[in-house]
């Protein structure tokens, strides 16, 4: 069931990382966040969820490409490349299995993602996307510069990693619960299809109990047929 809080999220100073190409490619991220966020407290439909959905995986697949691109041209420390490059690929594997888990239950997989969805944006632009712009622009100032600021800065960055890491988990997780939910109300459904029919069956039987004892007893053919005929028509089989 869509929840009703607004959790879109408005676009603030707060957000800039000080590279105008990384902020405006966040403006459009958030932007489309903020359309999924908007269906969330109202009716879903999967026609209408798939396009946004799909548009906002291409679009991530094309800013994380620059990002990964300015990282590389500028040298960006390897530690932090590697655990920055798993964000972005953690990111896009969970906008998959949300695409592909919609034929399932488009309510609970729009809430799935945005809710996770929303703390990811904010805490790798913050924090990852923030960093990797500051050395940035200190490698574009000067390549002793850039190393300084990587020591300095050492553990903070390590805590943004760490945090990013356990996003990366926490997003998988979030998914393979989902999919076991999804298969136990699957095997409920199908458990309880099963115990339908045995009782169907139980009340089967016991009609022909019934016909089979009074057609004995009474050696009414007639009768006996009219009975099970009956007692058939209220097993509702």
């Amino acid at each position: 069931m869509p929840h009703s809080r607004d959790i879109s999220i408005p676009w603030s100073d707060e957000l800039r990382t000080g590279n105008d190409l990384v902020d405006t490619q966040h403006q459009r991220l958030i932007e489309l966040f903020n359309r999924l966020a908007v269906m969330r407290a109202g009716d879903i439909e999967r026609d209408v969820v798939v396009p946004i959905l799909s548009e906002l995986l291409d679009y991530s697949r094309y800013h994380f490409d620059d990002e990964a691109e300015q990282m590389r041209r500028w040298c960006v420390d390897q530690v932090h490349q590697r655990a920055h490059l798993a964000a972005h690929q953690s990111f896009v594997t969970f906008l998959q299995r949300t695409l592909a888990m919609l034929d399932d239950n488009v309510a609970d997989g729009i809430d799935n993602l945005v809710l996770f969805l929303s703390e990811w944006l904010l805490h790798h632009i913050m924090g990852m996307d923030v960093r990797m712009t500051r050395e940035i622009r200190l490698h574009q100032a000067g390549a002793v510069a850039a190393g300084d600021s990587v020591q300095a800065h050492a553990i903070r960055d390590e805590m943004t990693h760490v945090v990013s890491d356990l996003y990366n988990q926490v997003g998988a997780r979030t998914f393979d619960l989902h999919a076991l939910n999804v298969r136990l109300k699957r095997e409920i459904v199908s458990r309880r299809h099963s115990e339908d029919a045995l009782l169907k069956v139980d009340q089967l039987l016991r009609a022909l109990i019934r016909a089979s004892d009074m057609l004995l007893a009474s050696h009414d053919e007639r009768q006996a047929m009219q009975v099970m005929c009956e007692q058939l028509l209220d097993t509702n089989l």
